[in-house]
């Protein structure tokens, strides 16, 4: 995977691969991947340039920028290629069928928000970004599959705003709501134990979400021992 990112990279034409020996002005270029993998680190620790410079023998400085434009290629080239909902027939029967050996059968994803902190958020919106993790963040809606695969990320959103909020300003789970998958069947018991088939596909959520058809979410306050199996974490 890693060889084929920087193969990517290479023909996108936007990063120098230059090396010694061949016919070049100024310096020879750093390794590309050499600078790819600081950059990986980086975003997975989330430790800062200076710690990167000692771990690469690259200055900070060119990371820094090299960076910036790494990520702005991978955001607007690779991301349409990977983050994809499924769509045809075959996609949609093989992430419902791993739901369904999981015992969800009729699941198509599992939607939740995430919180990206801001350490940087200006003092005059900290209203609009502190929510109920105490810092200013930008929240996401993200849908992942069984495998954790990324189906699709939604539109950033202040911190402070809730999955609700969000869930209305978010395409796919509009989507979902508006039969998206509606004639997809699936099979399952009923109370009587026997093998129905079903139509229509939903989302696993918790219950900050809307009560929408589409969603499968657990029950806020339940009554019953079921309710309360039903909605356990």
């Amino acid at each position: 995977m890693f060889d084929e990112l920087i193969v990517q990279a290479i023909d996108s034409g936007l990063f120098s691969t230059k090396k010694a020996g061949e016919m070049q002005f100024g310096p020879v270029a750093h390794p590309l991947e050499l600078k790819v993998l600081a950059c990986l680190r980086y975003m997975a620790s989330g430790t800062d340039f200076v710690m990167m410079e000692e771990l690469a023998c690259i200055s900070a400085t060119v990371l820094e920028k090299f960076f910036h434009k790494w990520t702005a290629w991978v955001g607007n080239d690779l991301f349409r290629k990977w983050v994809t909902i499924p769509r045809t027939e075959s996609e949609v029967a093989i992430v419902e069928g791993i739901y369904s050996r999981l015992g969800f059968p009729g699941t198509i994803c599992s939607i939740d928000g995430v919180h990206v902190p801001w350490h940087c958020c200006p003092a005059t919106r900290s209203n609009l970004h502190v929510g109920k993790e105490g810092y200013p963040t930008r929240a996401f809606n993200v849908a992942v599959g069984p495998t954790r695969r990324i189906f699709h990320v939604g539109p950033s959103h202040p911190g402070a705003r809730n999955d609700k909020t969000m869930s209305k300003y978010d395409w796919y789970m509009q989507q979902l709501r508006s039969g998206l998958y509606s004639q997809h069947a699936f099979n399952c018991f009923d109370k009587n134990g026997h093998l129905i088939e079903q139509k229509g596909l939903h989302a696993i959520t918790d219950a900050g979400y809307c009560r929408w058809f589409c969603l499968m979410y657990p029950l806020r306050h339940p009554s019953t021992l079921k309710e309360r199996r039903w909605s356990k974490r």
